[in-house]
């Protein structure tokens, strides 16, 4: 461990406490302030520092400094906010100035989207703050504060865009006697990254209601009329994730697959190539005094970040597809019995699969199997994963069912689109990360939007790509 921040009262209290090896940056504690946490940053004898900066005000207490890693100069917050409508000013500063930067703290924001049971004005003035800052909200998967009103993930880690794939998914720590867990980030400073996979979103704690609200405020701006071309129907296609998606990022909990040996994945060679190209250009942004040249630089900057954005996206997806690969040594028709049962009009030779003695196994024991064989690889539901589009497959079961009644004269209506939805034997998301449970849910709006979908695709023959 190379940083500690401590946020907490009852470590602090009126002393102040040395770590063998340490320095520290402290606000001592003061039992006169409403804020009075006591705030201190602890980092090694040997590591380089500068820039410290402490601001201390009633509702609220930051430390920051900046420390030399191998990736160059990364800065580091630890801040408590007890109201932060009055300073959000602090981290939208923190994050203008640094490229490379961590905030920790206890900001009490609760969100939804990050594991919170519920969420308050703070949350939303987080989450707007990471929109506008770009920056990340990690927290630990389980709750990490406890009080008389229960239990939530208060104790958060914002993270700048530039770090973000160098770091972990926060660990709970052993417990304290405190009402907040403790919690580790470790953040590679070696052309590596962390093995923990995004794969979609948990809908155990969304409030549905919030759905409707959610299709009204995206959907209303695009009024249903006669759709006359398949980039029509391409582009309602794009309205509808896009919407969906926006709503789960708010409302759900961001689901990961974890390494079991925490092993090191080497970074793709071209995603290394272009970190070390963005790195070069904001040398030459911090030396640069002509204010049209320092323009210029910050459009291929921002350029360069979304190409390592999309890069890292698509090394994930690889590092997925290898650790699933694993499967085949130990049933050689693993893989085929999946998509068998994922894909409705995947028809041929029925395939068994067989026991480690040798037994087939009965077709109605198969969904355990495959649970059980897909747990070896991730921590989450197995039967949360299936590779296919809800509203893709929708559609499949919808043309199916449409096709024995012949040549159809007629709109397709509200409840043969909800039919279909419910057809759907796959309780997961596909490659766009929707879960099914979200089809499920969906208010009359998301419905007629669909089933417009869905009848502009019937006429004109068309299915929009996944």
């Amino acid at each position: 461990m190379d940083i500690l921040v401590v946020n907490e009262t009852k470590l602090k209290g009126n002393q102040h406490h040395k770590i063998h090896g340490f320095q520290s940056i402290d606000i001592p504690w003061r039992p006169d302030a409403v804020a009075g946490t006591g705030t201190s940053i602890y980092y090694k004898d040997n590591l380089m520092v500068r820039d410290l900066k402490i601001v201390e005000q009633n509702l609220c207490e930051l430390i920051t400094l900046k420390l030399l890693t191998s990736l160059g100069w990364i800065s580091v917050g630890a801040m408590y906010s007890k109201a932060m409508k009055n300073y959000q000013n602090l981290i939208e500063e923190f994050f203008q100035n640094n490229d490379r930067g961590i905030l920790i703290g206890d900001l009490n924001a609760k969100h939804t989207s990050y594991g919170c049971a519920n969420t308050n004005s703070d949350g939303n003035i987080l989450l707007r703050l990471s929109e506008n800052c770009g920056f990340s909200v990690l927290t630990s998967r389980e709750p990490n504060h406890f009080s008389c009103y229960g239990e939530d993930c208060i104790g958060v880690f914002l993270v700048s865009a530039d770090l973000v794939h160098q770091c972990s998914i926060p660990r709970i720590e052993i417990n304290i006697g405190s009402d907040h867990l403790p919690q580790s980030l470790c953040m590679r400073t070696s052309s590596t990254i962390c093995e923990d996979l995004f794969i979609g979103y948990d809908t155990s704690r969304t409030i549905w209601s919030d759905l409707e609200v959610s299709m009204k405020k995206h959907l209303t701006p695009y009024p249903i009329q006669s759709i006359p071309s398949n980039i029509q129907i391409e582009k309602l296609n794009k309205i509808l994730r896009e919407a969906i998606l926006d709503f789960l990022r708010k409302s759900s909990i961001r689901k990961y697959i974890m390494s079991n040996t925490n092993r090191k994945t080497r970074i793709d060679e071209s995603l290394g190539k272009l970190i070390k190209w963005k790195g070069n250009l904001e040398k030459k942004l911090r030396r640069c005094s002509d204010p049209i040249d320092r323009i210029r630089l910050r459009d291929k900057i921002r350029t360069v970040k979304i190409e390592i954005n999309d890069v890292a996206k698509k090394h994930s997806d690889l590092a997925w597809k290898s650790q699933c690969s694993k499967l085949n040594k130990k049933n050689p028709h693993f893989w085929k019995v999946f998509n068998r049962l994922s894909n409705m009009e995947n028809k041929g030779e029925e395939i068994r699969l067989k026991t480690t003695e040798g037994i087939d196994i009965p077709l109605d024991e198969v969904p355990s199997h495959l649970r059980s064989q897909l747990a070896k690889v991730q921590e989450v539901d197995p039967i949360d994963m299936v590779p296919k589009e809800v509203i893709c497959e929708a559609q499949r079961s919808l043309r199916a069912n449409l096709s024995h009644t012949g040549p159809l004269c007629r709109d397709i209506t509200l409840e043969e689109t909800y039919a279909a939805i419910m057809s759907c034997k796959n309780n997961a998301p596909g490659h766009d990360y929707i879960p099914i449970s979200v089809f499920k849910h969906a208010p009359n709006i998301l419905l007629r939007y669909l089933t417009a979908l869905y009848n502009a695709s019937w006429r004109l023959g068309y299915v929009p790509d996944s």
